[in-house]
Order: C-alpha cells, then structure tokens, then sequence
C-alpha cells in the first residue's frame, strides 16, 4: 500500500503528515506495516500538529510499538515524540486563540500571560526542532533568529514564541524529549 501526499502548503490548518513505519516479520525480515496519513493530528487557531511517534520510556526497544493518542503539547515524564508541525503566517493567526490552542494539547500552564511577547511560552522538555519548509522566527525574551529550511534549533526548556513573518506556511519536525528543572 502506498499513500502519496501533495500537500497544499497554502491552508496551514489543512497541514497532514505521512508516516511510514516498518518493523521485522516473523521471518526476520525487514517490511513495511504502515503507510498512510497520521491519525494524532490537532488543528488550532496558532499551528496544525501531528504527532508521528512517542516512546513512554528510553531507551524504546526497538520493535515497540508506538503509544501515540491525542497529541499533547509535552511527552509524559521519561519519554520523548516526534512531531510535525505547520504554522500559518503571523497575519492568519488567532492571538486570542492561543492559550485555547496550548490548552488543547495538555499545555494549560505554558503560556506565559505576564510577556508582552505574543505567544511566549515555555515546555519542560528539550526539543529539537528542524525546519522542512519556509522560514520562521524563534523569539525568545533577549532576541530573535529567522531560521530557514535546513536550520535547526535547540530549545532547552527556555520562554519563547514562534512568528512567522512570511507569506506562506512553515513546516517544522521537532523531536521532544521530556526534561526537568
């Protein structure tokens, strides 16, 4: 089974993702026991995600299952995910919206009202987090940087928001690995 996607990268809430998972048969034999759109998806006012894999525990034995459910904004304690995420241009975004959107994946406390920076917000995990398409920027309370697609950041848990100051959708993978203060 193959499942091709052309996605149209103009609707931001209309982002999917294709996951391709393959495993060892009884054989012994390397295959392919998925292919198709991923099922853990949200859509909110801020950014479209879906989650492509979760570990509960590291280090994962490698032919474990995945848990994935509802996506959630921050893997449970000892566990880390992989996530695509779609953020619209900052003009489509529903500022508003935002503290609703965090609260829908599990991030009531997240967000940081106090700021005069729109959207900041802060995980207890360290992510990695690698830009597939567009540009956005990574505001943080000092600065900001426009990372482009190829660039990758670290972020270690700190206060920051995510703008997109383009015409089009940006596209990021982030690996989130849960953390501690």
């Amino acid at each position: 089974m193959t499942v091709h996607t052309n996605l149209d990268l103009r609707k931001a809430d209309e982002f999917q993702a294709r996951r391709v998972v393959n495993y060892v048969d009884a054989d012994g034999k390397s295959a392919i026991v998925e292919d198709g759109l991923g099922t853990a998806r949200i859509s909110t006012p801020a950014f479209t995600a879906v989650d492509l894999w979760r570990w509960d525990s590291l280090p994962a034995p490698v032919q474990a299952g995945d848990t994935l459910g509802e996506p959630e904004l921050v893997p449970p304690a000892g566990a880390a995910a992989v996530r695509m995420a779609c953020f619209p241009p900052d003009s489509e975004v529903d500022l508003d919206g935002f503290a609703a959107a965090l609260a829908a994946v599990g991030g009531d406390g997240a967000h940081d009202t106090d700021s005069t920076i729109a959207m900041l917000h802060a995980t207890d995990t360290i992510d990695v987090a690698v830009v597939v398409s567009g540009e956005i920027v990574c505001v943080t309370e000092q600065g900001e940087t426009t990372l482009r697609q190829g660039d990758s950041l670290v972020q270690r848990g700190n206060r920051h928001a995510w703008s997109n100051r383009s015409n089009a959708p940006a596209v990021l993978v982030y690996t989130m690995v849960s953390a501690t203060r």
